[in-house]
């Protein structure tokens, strides 16, 4: 473990349980000794990356009263037309002044006018895009006189050229989906050149996928996995058993499955007539789906979510032969692949249009985790045979669920995971980082990876990341346990990984919890670090996977819950005396609320012994209706709340 605390040691954290500083009713002695806060983090920060700004505050009006003289020209495409809709509507939030459109005829060079990605003009005001490969996601913004051009190469880039504007014009700064804050009026516009590009320009929000605003999800730079991913009766992943279903297929085609008929057989139990057959039924039913929906390019043809996998006599002679089960599937992905394109090539030669972009990706998880390489003596790998290279459009999505996520991947814990995640990338150029940042069996309870996320997301640039995500609380609205942190730096981080990750945290309590920042960056803090003290007391219990969970009065003295709520009521009564005055006072109060839950529930489960029974009641009743305010609805991944109010007398 090489992460940094500061001065934890068993003399230290012996002041952890605060036993003569804390009170019975929950307010806490605030003079009491506290957890000392971890440190900076040893950090392995990506710089020499694409981020060249250069802004300058000039005093040339934008709006003024109300009224501006600038028109927006947008090139044709579903790209702009979207970032200009951002543009036009932010503008407005923050200055009353909805900006007028204006045709690119109207153009001049001595005007006032912003140009979205139109190429004609931007070589008519004499400029040049600059030397660099913008690739996908960059952008480049070049005010020249009083006009501003916003230039991309492709449409995934135009995203984040909106994001660059509203910051730099607006001081914008999204820290979650309920919290835009500006530090600008946009009265001037700024001399801009910037040339950037994302470090990690494709990342996936991992929580709260379908409840997140989709502003939100835009401006803080998260694609969206509808527009990413085909789907499949609702679901765009573990596909291959919705694509080729047993009720449809077993009793004509039963080499296609498992003797289990959980997982299908990537050998096709070794006919290749039925293997042939297996393939071309696949790409058919895909093809289907991928033309009906023609601005998706990529899709998943991806293992049934079990830790099964088919062991026919060809799928064992195959893991022999190869070294790993996931050979098959590489040599199967690939096989589908290229009747996947093969029928793209198709309908584009019949209909004289250009051939469609398409990905097909494959999953390494679970018994397929393994990558099928031989390890060099220099540290990098070799595929085992070279039919186990994917082809040009098959990407592998690698999902190390086994690893230690209180730690980061540069760790000695998780060496593992990381060397398959090196040998991963060299068998497929397109790697979609599938990674953790919460505790499955635990929803309630606080999952110490907010620094490690971070240094995940660096270590993925260094193996050829071409989409990340982060799972988390899918099924949840909203979570605990200072998610919300986790979401804001791993998006800010995914855009510049030089960033130092503790001036994130400062930047987000001061952003995110309005005056109540001090006291709720101080529980966050001894919180993190009594999670690291856990870590060492208790290794074996509290192991850092996503399924380990410390629950009970050893790992959470009743004091030290009772002084970490008497730092939620300090929040709280920072935030009152703006109650009229502050207009976020409702969302800051929400938010520190959030903060409560895990406290409330471990006092509630662990330590009601301390209460009377019309004060448990009262407990209870009160954590059901506040997370049923906030949108809290599971105890763990497969248990919702209502169970646990069922349980509690209060359904």
């Amino acid at each position: 473990m090489n992460r940094k605390i500061k001065a934890l040691c068993a003399g230290c954290l012996s002041l952890v349980l605060l036993l003569s500083g804390c009170g019975e009713k929950g307010t806490g002695d605030q003079n009491a000794s506290a957890v000392n806060p971890v440190e900076d983090y040893v950090s392995h920060k990506v710089n020499a990356t694409l981020h060249q700004v250069s802004v300058t505050e000039s005093t040339r009006p934008f709006v003024v009263n109300g009224a501006s003289d600038y028109k927006l020209i947008v090139a044709e495409g579903e790209a702009n037309e979207t970032a200009a809709d951002y543009i036009l509507r932010y503008v407005e939030r923050v200055t009353g002044c909805r900006l007028e459109s204006a045709e690119a005829s109207q153009f001049d060079t001595g005007g006032k006018f912003i140009v979205f990605n139109d190429a004609d003009l931007f070589k008519k005001a004499g400029l040049t895009m600059p030397a660099v490969d913008l690739d996908s996601t960059g952008y480049y913004i070049k005010t020249a006189g009083d006009n501003v051009f916003l230039m991309t190469q492709q449409d995934f880039g135009a995203r984040y050229a909106v994001i660059a504007f509203l910051k730099h014009v607006l001081g914008m700064q999204v820290y979650g989906q309920d919290t835009f804050v500006y530090t600008k009026d946009g009265t001037t516009l700024p001399d801009m050149e910037i040339t950037e590009k994302p470090d990690i320009g494709n990342i996936l929000l991992g929580n709260w996928r379908d409840t997140f605003s989709a502003d939100a999800l835009y401006l803080m730079g998260y694609s969206d996995y509808k527009t990413q991913f085909l789907s499949i009766q609702n679901q765009d992943n573990h596909t291959s058993l919705l694509y080729l279903p047993v009720e449809t297929y077993y009793q004509e085609h039963p080499a296609w499955f498992s003797a289990q008929k959980d997982q299908l057989c990537y050998t096709a139990g070794g006919d290749a007539e039925e293997l042939d057959a297996m393939t071309s039924e696949a790409a058919r039913v895909m093809l289907e789906n991928i033309m009906a929906n023609p601005n998706i390019h990529a899709g998943q043809f991806t293992m049934a979510d079990t830790w099964t996998s088919c062991q026919c006599q060809a799928c064992s002679d195959s893991a022999k032969q190869y070294g790993t089960r996931s050979a098959a599937v590489i040599q199967f992905t690939n096989m589908l692949s290229r009747k996947i394109q093969s029928g793209l090539q198709k309908y584009a030669d019949e209909n004289g249009t250009e051939k469609r972009d398409f990905t097909l990706y494959l999953m390494a998880y679970h018994k397929f985790v393994e990558p099928p390489v031989v390890k060099n003596s220099d540290g990098t790998y070799t595929p085992n045979d070279p039919s186990l290279v994917c082809d040009e459009d098959v990407g592998v999505i690698y999902a190390p669920i086994e690893a230690k996520y209180i730690h980061n991947f540069y760790e000695q814990e998780n060496v593992e995971s990381a060397e398959m995640m090196k040998a991963w990338s060299t068998l497929s150029s397109k790697m979609y980082y599938w990674l953790y940042q919460t505790n499955y069996s635990g929803y309630l309870y606080p999952f110490d990876s907010w620094d490690s996320d971070v240094e995940n997301l660096r270590f993925c640039y260094e193996n050829k990341v071409d989409i990340v995500m982060i799972q988390g609380q899918h099924n949840m609205a909203c979570s605990t346990g200072f998610t919300s942190l986790k979401v804001y730096t791993d998006s800010l981080a995914a855009m510049d990984l030089s960033l130092s990750y503790q001036d994130m945290v400062n930047d987000f309590f001061q952003n995110y919890y309005g005056a109540a920042a001090a006291p709720m960056q101080q529980y966050f803090e001894e919180l993190q670090s009594w999670m690291r003290y856990l870590e060492q007391a208790y290794p074996v219990e509290y192991t850092g996977n996503i399924y380990s969970v410390l629950v009970g009065e050893n790992y959470w003295p009743r004091e030290m819950l009772l002084r970490w709520q008497g730092l939620i009521d300090q929040a709280y009564e920072a935030l009152n005396e703006g109650k009229n005055t502050d207009p976020n006072y409702e969302i800051y109060m929400n938010h520190v609320k959030m903060e409560s839950i895990f406290l409330r529930y471990e006092l509630i489960t662990s330590h009601s012994g301390i209460y009377s029974a019309e004060q448990v009641l009262q407990m209870k009743q009160s954590f059901k209706a506040d997370c049923i305010a906030l949108g809290i609805t599971h105890e763990y991944e497969q248990r919702e709340l209502t169970e646990v109010y069922r349980d509690w007398g209060i359904s």
